[in-house]
């Protein structure tokens, strides 16, 4: 570049206080990794830093569950900034649910209750520019109120939720990226009135703002509960990728979430180390020649990595190296119909093929 345009831009450093940085480093998405591979796998090789992430879907499928165990693997995983913001809209947080998912509300921890949105994301920018922060969950976007519906809940207001959503986002997203603090944003879904035939469902974040500013969104589906002696212990739910901007095809995972430890991570690898092809099997038997392993069952894999937990660690870290990037798991096609709560439907456009 010419003298003139670098002193150009010594002078935009200087008056507007930014730093220029080189374009492969500033467009770099820091990502950490979970301890749930499959996480890891639906949000493109680990989870996003300094970007927003929407997750919707129909009443108890277990957004908020998830988003509680997210941010306890903040706390463990993001030493820099390990403190999670919870904003509580819904007033229906439940500290004992919470701390089952691994989440320590004692420390680290902060729950805010506004009474409307503007103050939120008011207080959202304070807290974010202390540095400390890793993590804001807005739980939900569904029911965050602007200041005029709080002060006369009778005058119409007519897209009013909308506006502070897109107002709100527009002013913090500047800021969740320089300080790399990632925002989860809850929203539950609504049935469509205008539709013609058949289920139809469409995500309600107040607005369309969400689906803008959002680098990765997902819908949150409950698919069957967890028993044991007839008395749930969790749920599997299914992760559907539908927007992705983390340089990352769209992909689908189902988690086991339990109650009482929030996900089995050590099930999870087992399953992946399978699928991508790192252990063989044949019949009841697993093999893997570099390893020296010939063991029976999942449960035997499962002890011959406990019993070398150093080995364990690097199969873990080459489970999330290989998921970052295309692998066969990319090639598996959902099945052109799905079934949920007895319905069979396509999953694109909500048609009803069958009901048991």
């Amino acid at each position: 570049m010419s003298k003139k345009l670098d002193s150009v831009l010594a002078k935009i450093q200087k008056d507007y206080k930014i730093e220029l940085k080189d374009a492969r480093e500033t467009c770099k998405v820091p990502k950490i990794f979970l301890d749930s591979p499959s996480l890891n796998y639906v949000f493109g090789g680990g989870f996003p830093l300094g970007r927003i992430i929407a997750m919707h879907g129909p009443f108890s499928s277990g957004k908020s569950t998830l988003s509680t165990y997210i941010a306890s693997q903040i706390q463990q995983k993001y030493t820099e900034k390990p403190v999670v913001a919870y904003f509580d809209f819904e007033y229906a947080f439940d500290t004992d649910h919470a701390e089952e998912m691994g989440l320590d509300i004692d420390n680290n921890f902060v729950i805010i209750r506004p009474e409307n949105g503007e103050d939120a994301f008011l207080m959202m920018k304070d807290l974010i520019e202390t540095d400390e922060v890793g993590l804001i969950v807005l739980d939900s976007a569904t029911t965050i109120s602007s200041k005029g519906q709080i002060e006369d809940p009778n005058k119409a207001n007519f897209g009013a939720s909308a506006k502070v959503m897109a107002n709100g986002l527009r002013y913090l997203n500047p800021y969740l990226s320089k300080h790399n603090c990632s925002m989860i944003i809850v929203g539950q879904e609504r049935d469509n009135v205008g539709a013609m035939f058949g289920a139809d469902f469409k995500a309600s974040f107040s607005g369309k703002s969400v689906d803008f500013y959002s680098s990765w969104m997902a819908r949150i589906t409950r698919v069957e509960d967890i028993k044991e002696k007839d008395e749930v212990k969790g749920i599997v739910m299914k992760v559907r990728n539908e927007k992705n901007k983390l340089d990352n095809p769209k992909r689908v995972a189902l988690l086991k979430l339990y109650f009482d430890r929030g996900i089995d991570s050590n099930d999870e690898y087992l399953d992946y180390l399978k699928a991508l092809g790192i252990i063989e099997q044949k019949g009841a038997w697993f093999y893997q020649e570099e390893w020296g392993m010939k063991v029976a069952g999942k449960n035997g894999v499962a002890e011959f990595l406990h019993n070398n937990p150093e080995l364990y660690e690097k199969v873990k870290k080459q489970v999330n190296d290989m998921i970052c990037n295309h692998t066969i798991l990319d090639e598996v096609k959902e099945p052109e119909y799905i079934e949920e709560d007895g319905i069979v439907f396509n999953p694109e456009t909500g048609e009803i093929l069958e009901e048991r």
